[in-house]
């Protein structure tokens, strides 16, 4: 029994497998992250999560719309599992392991609408005002234009 136990405390040690990175993305980047309602940093980055826990992500920038996430754990392998392994998390992960935020500027509505013509050419003004007014750059400006021409093609 003592050599079971000290061979679990050593797997333990060795596979550390109580958490998982996971890469958080936005477009566009800058934007805070926020788990369990802490900021945990800026996007792009990476963060380590428990793997036996559900987590909410939140990904929020100024002057666009918030955007959250539910992380989940999933079983890897089911069929190859054995002994106090299992119990360590070694055979689980989150999912998604990854997450790519598209954010999309909070002057735009909850839908696109009967006009998405007029409603289109509004937001693309919005937008070049923001730029002007110099309270969003170049780079933002261009992957503010994208997320509008998506949200009223989609």
């Amino acid at each position: 029994m003592k050599k079971f136990l000290a061979l679990s405390l050593a797997a333990a040690a060795l596979f550390g497998c109580s958490t998982e990175k996971v890469a958080i993305n936005s477009c566009p980047a800058g934007a805070d992250v926020l788990i369990g309602g802490e900021m945990v940093g800026q996007t792009p980055c990476e963060v380590s999560l428990k793997k036996d826990s559900t987590h909410k992500i939140v990904i929020q920038k100024a002057g666009y719309k918030e955007v959250s996430y539910t992380l989940a754990t999933s079983e890897d392998l089911p069929e190859i599992k054995f002994g106090p392994l299992v119990d360590m998390g070694v055979y689980m992960s989150l999912t998604p392991d990854e997450i790519n935020a598209k954010l999309y500027p909070a002057f735009l509505p909850e839908t696109a609408g009967n006009n998405r013509a007029d409603a289109y050419l509004d937001a693309v003004l919005k937008a070049d005002t923001l730029k002007k007014e110099g309270k969003i750059c170049e780079k933002e400006h261009s992957a503010m234009i994208g997320s509008i021409k998506d949200f009223y093609t989609k």
